[in-house]
C-alpha cells in the first residue's frame, strides 16, 4: 500500500515537472515569434540638454527595469532606448556631430573608441542636415536585436550584430552618465527622474515632428546640408532732429552719432573675434577627436596584417616599433618610416612590411581638412609566454 502510494505521489511530482517546463518553451516560443509582446520600456530620467543659454534637446532614457546607478544601467541584460527631442528652433548637422563626438571621447576608454572607431564615425555623421524643433532622435537597442539609430522614424544605421550593439548603445549612453555627462544635473535626473519629471515629460510627449520633417530626412542627401548666412540688420539710424536745426545741434548730433557708429563697431568686432576664437577651438577640438578615431581604424588595419618573423621568434627577439605614418586624405600611402627603431633589423622590417601590406587604407573622414595627415603607430611584438 505504502509503496502504490510513494508511486502514484512522485507520477504525479514529475507530470507537474514535465508540465512546467513545456508551459516555459512555449512561453519562450511565443515570445521569441512576437505572439507574446515583451515587457513594455519604463522612463529611468529625463533631462534637458543647454549650452550656452540655449536649450538643444530633452533627452529620456528608457529600460525595461529601471536602475539608479550608471554602472546597472550599462550592466543590466534588458532592452534599453534613448530619445531625443529637439527644443532649438534649429541644431545644424555640424553641431550635432561635434557634441556627440566630443561626449562619447571623453567619457569612453581607448580601447572602446578603438574597436568601435568606424562605427562611431557612421553614427555622427548619418544627420546630414539641420534638425528642428520637434524632430525626434532615437537609439533602440532591444536585447538580442540589432542596435537601431532612426530621425523622425526614418533609419539612419543599424549595427546588426546584437553584442556589438549593445557594446556600442553602453558607449553612447557613457556620453550621458558617465564620468563627464553634459552636467551633473543631467547624469543625476537621467539616473533617478526627479519629483517633478512630470512637467518635462509633458513638454516632451508634446514635441512631435512636423510631417514635412519626415520627408527632408528621407531627402537627405550625401552632402552635408548648408545653409545662407541670414543678412545683416541694417544700421539703426540716428533720431530725426526737429525742423531747422542749428548749427550746433547738426554738430553734437554728429558727434553722438560718430561716437555710436564707432562704439558698435567696436563691440560687433569684439563679438566676431570671440565668436571666431569659439569656432576655432571647436573646430580644433574635432578634428582632434576625428583624427583620433581615424588613427583608431588604421591601427586596427595594420595590426591585421603584421607577422612576427619566425627567425625573430626562434632567436626570442621582442620589442616595439614606432612608425611615422603618412596619408593622403583619400587614404593613399605616401610613406611609411622608422620614427622610434627597436633593436631588431628583422622587427623593423616587420612593422614596415604591415604598413605597405595594409595599403591603401580607408578615406579620413570628410570634416577633416587636412589634405595629408601623420600618424604615429607603436607595433609590440612579444612572443606569447
Amino acid at each position: 500500500m505504502l509503496l502504490n502510494r510513494f508511486t502514484h505521489n512522485t507520477d504525479r511530482v514529475w507530470t507537474r515537472t514535465l508540465y512546467a517546463v513545456l508551459c516555459g518553451c512555449v512561453f519562450v516560443l511565443l515570445l521569441r515569434t512576437g505572439t507574446i509582446q515583451a515587457q513594455e520600456l519604463q522612463l529611468n530620467g529625463i533631462a534637458i540638454h543647454s549650452e550656452l543659454r540655449t536649450d538643444f534637446y530633452i533627452g529620456a532614457l528608457y529600460v525595461s527595469v529601471p536602475k539608479s546607478s550608471a554602472d546597472e544601467l550599462l550592466n543590466a541584460e534588458q532592452d534599453r532606448r534613448m530619445v531625443l527631442r529637439v527644443l532649438a528652433s534649429r541644431w545644424s548637422a555640424r553641431s550635432f556631430d561635434q557634441h556627440w563626438t566630443q561626449s562619447i571621447l571623453i567619457n569612453n576608454e581607448q580601447d572602446a573608441l578603438s574597436k568601435f572607431a568606424d562605427t562611431i564615425l557612421d553614427f555622427t555623421g548619418s544627420v546630414k542636415g539641420k534638425l528642428v524643433s520637434g524632430d525626434e532622435v532615437l537609439i533602440d537597442n532591444p536585447l538580442g536585436k540589432p542596435l537601431t539609430f532612426s530621425v523622425n522614424g526614418v533609419q539612419l544605421m543599424q549595427v546588426t550584430d546584437p553584442a556589438r550593439g549593445r557594446e556600442f548603445f553602453n558607449l553612447l549612453l557613457n556620453a550621458w552618465v558617465g564620468a563627464r555627462p553634459p552636467s551633473s544635473d543631467f547624469k543625476r535626473d537621467m539616473l533617478l527622474a526627479a519629483s517633478d519629471a512630470g512637467d518635462l515629460l509633458a513638454i516632451f510627449d508634446g514635441l512631435k515632428p512636423a510631417d514635412e520633417r519626415v520627408a527632408a530626412i528621407q531627402g537627405w542627401s550625401t552632402e552635408e546640408e548648408t545653409e545662407p548666412e541670414p543678412p545683416p540688420e541694417p544700421a539703426s539710424s540716428p533720431p530725426a532732429q526737429p525742423q531747422g536745426p542749428t548749427p550746433q545741434q547738426i554738430a553734437a548730433a554728429r558727434a553722438r552719432a560718430a561716437a555710436e557708429a564707432a562704439a558698435a563697431a567696436a563691440a560687433e568686432e569684439a563679438r566676431r573675434q570671440a565668436e571666431e576664437a569659439r569656432l576655432a577651438k571647436e573646430a580644433e577640438e574635432l578634428a582632434a577627436g576625428l583624427t583620433l578615431l581615424y588613427r583608431s581604424n588604421v591601427m586596427k588595419i595594420i595590426y591585421s596584417r603584421v607577422v612576427y618573423p619566425g627567425r625573430a621568434i626562434d632567436r626570442n627577439q621582442e620589442g616595439t616599433v614606432l612608425l611615422k605614418v603618412l596619408l593622403k586624405k583619400d587614404g593613399e600611402l605616401i610613406e611609411a618610416s622608422l620614427q622610434q627603431e627597436s633593436e631588431f633589423a628583422l622587427l623593423n622590417r616587420a612593422a614596415l612590411k604591415a604598413v605597405e601590406d595594409a595599403a591603401p587604407f580607408p578615406a579620413a573622414p570628410a570634416k577633416l581638412e587636412n589634405e595629408e595627415l601623420q600618424l604615429d603607430i607603436p607595433i609590440r611584438f612579444q612572443i606569447p609566454g
